[in-house]
Order: structure tokens, then C-alpha cells, then sequence
């Protein structure tokens, strides 16, 4: 009999899904259910802020100082680096998205369906949500605004929460779960669920604005540039929406599904897919820009990220790609010494690339020429 955890990922196959990839989602899960685990092992996302690398690991947030980890420091190297929580024994993940970071607080989900928000200076806990119980397992990262914060769950519904109490505002319910990150522009959060909608939602009040409906599950995150909503999906399409009435103003059809969330710059919409290429597309007619799609070695199920004329990919085939957003030629590639696939969101601060190879190992690697600063194993 499968366990909670396998049926949180049997919900997510939609008829078009072929078997190896099924196979590739569902495996983790049988596996982390016949050793006794209570979730398998996450992909989080790294981020930067105040100087430091946040990433979750073995059930537990940690705060890193790159210049101890270059040094190779026993970790905790002084008071810059910890963890949360700090008892040894307590286990809050795993994560499926990023940390998020606002003046000097920490948000997250996690897989256990709890939502957290941590004073990054005392790394102490500042509220959790609920206290007692969970909501359903939350498979993304959460989105702020000024005062709230948004995130979807597998309960199928989005959340709106006080961002420095907690307190629950309001609740949109979809008619499937929610795997999408929610993005938020002019007071209206955007998210995609798994019942193939992408809905907008005013944000003060958790009124629906308008819904479109697309031909698969919705994975990846939305980017809201201007007046367009760029998203793709499931059904292998990538779609730009009008952001304010939801219309469909062009649509690009690729050959595998679409998991990344897109990065838009300079006119370019930038959407990475399962089969394996990344394409640029022109943001205003969605033609294709570049001479033909930059060819990764795997499929691409993580967010790259750009760093001036560099855009870093990483695959699932275990390597990470320096492409050049003029024409989409390799300049570099960075192959790690572990095996693993690149699933997490690429992170870039200052020139560094943050690289999470299965949750195995984290990598800093120089954008410009893709050679590696230093490495933290993870587990």
C-alpha cells in the first residue's frame, strides 16, 4: 500500500506524461517510503542576503558564510553560520522551494505543510503556521508583498498570511493542488495549480480576477514583466496572458513540458523545458529569437537565472550551462565531481552561480567562466 507521500505525486500525472518521467517523480517517494522516512529528500533553492547562503538540509534550514565554506571551515564557523532548528534533533523538512528573505526575516514552507518565518540575526522562530497540525504538503516557494505573504499548498488551496504575525487572511480554493510559486504584480497574485488553471486573485481580498484555462497541469512558476503574464505548462506550451483580463495574446508549443519559471530581460523571454532545450522567444510575438534553441544534455526542470549576458541552466543530466543571451551559444559548462541531478532553481548573487546538485552538495560557481569557488556537501 502506498504511503502519504507517493499519493502526494500520483496526483500530479496527467494523461500526456510519459512513463519514464513518472517514474523519475514517483521513485524518490517509494524510496524514501521503504526506508521509513517520513518525506523524501527535497530540492530547495539557495538564496543570498546580509552576506549569507540559506538553504535547507536534512530537515533543517542552515545559514552559510561563503568565506568559510571557500576556507573549507568545520561548520558552524563563528556566530555567521547556523541552523534551524538548533536542538539536533527536530526536523522541519524537507523543502521543495527557496528560503525567502525580508528585512531580516525568513520565510518558508515545507513538505510537512507547515509555514515558517525565522528572525535570520537569532535564528529564532518568529511565527509558525498552524501551530498545531499542517495544511496540505507545500511544494514551491513562498511570495511577499508588503504586508502579506502568499503560498500555495497541496490542499489546493493559495494562502494569504500576515506577514509579521502570521494570522491568516484569506484562502482561494483551486480544483487541484498547487506546485506553482506564486508571483505578485500591481495587487494581484498569479498562480498556476495542477488543475491546468492559472488563475489571478486580488490580493487584499482573495477574489478571483480571472482564470485561463490551459491544456495540462501548471508546474512552473509565472512572470509578470509590464502588462504580460509569461507561463508555461504541462500540456508543452508556453503561454504569455494579458495580466490584466487574462487573454491569451501568443502561445509557443515546444515537445516536452514545462516545469522552469522563465526569466524575462531585454525583450526576451527566456523558458527552459523537459525536452531538453531553452528557448528565447521574442516577448511581444513569441517567435523564436535565437537561430535555433540552446540543446542542454538532460532535461530542464530547473529555474536558471541570469547574470548580465550570461544565462546559467542546469539539468537534470547533472551539469550546469554559461549561455549567451545574444544567440544562445554555450560559452561554459560545469560539470560537478558528484553525480546528481540539478533540480533546485539556479540561484546568482554578485557574479556567483548557487548550484544544488540533489540535495547532495551545494556549489558556488563563477557566472563568467563557470569555474567552481567552493562546494558544501549537504548529506
Amino acid at each position: 500500500m502506498f504511503s502519504e507521500n507517493v499519493r502526494f505525486l500520483l496526483v500530479i500525472r496527467p494523461r500526456f506524461v510519459t512513463t519514464s518521467l513518472f517514474l523519475f517523480l514517483l521513485l524518490p517517494i517509494m524510496a524514501a517510503s521503504c526506508t521509513g522516512q517520513t518525506a523524501p529528500t527535497g530540492w530547495p533553492g539557495p538564496i543570498v542576503a546580509g552576506g549569507k547562503v540559506y538553504i535547507e538540509a536534512n530537515g533543517n534550514v542552515l545559514a552559510l558564510d561563503p568565506s568559510a565554506r571557500a576556507k573549507e571551515s568545520p561548520f558552524p564557523a563563528g556566530d555567521l553560520e547556523w541552523v534551524f532548528p538548533d536542538d539536533g534533533k527536530t526536523k522541519i523538512g524537507p523543502i521543495y522551494g527557496a528560503v525567502v528573505e525580508n528585512v531580516g526575516t525568513l520565510y518558508f514552507g515545507t513538505f510537512s505543510g507547515k509555514i515558517y518565518a525565522v528572525d535570520a540575526k537569532s535564528h529564532r522562530e518568529k511565527w509558525v503556521y498552524p501551530r498545531e497540525g499542517a495544511i496540505g504538503s507545500i511544494a514551491s516557494s513562498p511570495v511577499l508583498s508588503e504586508e502579506a505573504l502568499f503560498i500555495g499548498s497541496s490542499d489546493n488551496n493559495l494562502y494569504a498570511f500576515d506577514k509579521g504575525s502570521g494570522t491568516l487572511l484569506w484562502r482561494f480554493p483551486t480544483g487541484n493542488k498547487i506546485w506553482s510559486q506564486p508571483t505578485i504584480a500591481n495587487g494581484v497574485v498569479y498562480v498556476g495549480s495542477l488543475d491546468h488553471r492559472i488563475y489571478a486573485v486580488d490580493a487584499s481580498s482573495g477574489k478571483q480576477v480571472w482564470s485561463f484555462e490551459a491544456g495540462g497541469a501548471v508546474l512552473s512558476a509565472p512572470v509578470v514583466e509590464k502588462s504580460t503574464l509569461y507561463i508555461g505548462t504541462a500540456d508543452s506550451k508556453f503561454y504569455a496572458l494579458d495580466a490584466v483580463t487574462g487573454a491569451e495574446k501568443w502561445v509557443f508549443s515546444a515537445s516536452g513540458w514545462f516545469w522552469a519559471k522563465p526569466v524575462v530581460k531585454d525583450g526576451t523571454v527566456f523558458a527552459a523545458s523537459m525536452d531538453h532545450h531553452l528557448y528565447a522567444l521574442d516577448e511581444r510575438t513569441g517567435e523564436q529569437k535565437w537561430l535555433s534553441p540552446f540543446a542542454a544534455g538532460g532535461p530542464i526542470s530547473a529555474s536558471p537565472a541570469v547574470s548580465n549576458d550570461v544565462l546559467i541552466v542546469a539539468s537534470q543530466n547533472g551539469k550546469a550551462y554559461g549561455v549567451n543571451t545574444a544567440d544562445g551559444t554555450q560559452k561554459w559548462i560545469y560539470t560537478p565531481t558528484e553525480s546528481g541531478k540539478m533540480l533546485a532553481p539556479v540561484y546568482v548573487s554578485d557574479g556567483v552561480a548557487y548550484l544544488n546538485v540533489e540535495n547532495k552538495r551545494l556549489h558556488a560557481v563563477d557566472t563568467k567562466a563557470g569555474n567552481v569557488l567552493w562546494t558544501y556537501k549537504l548529506s
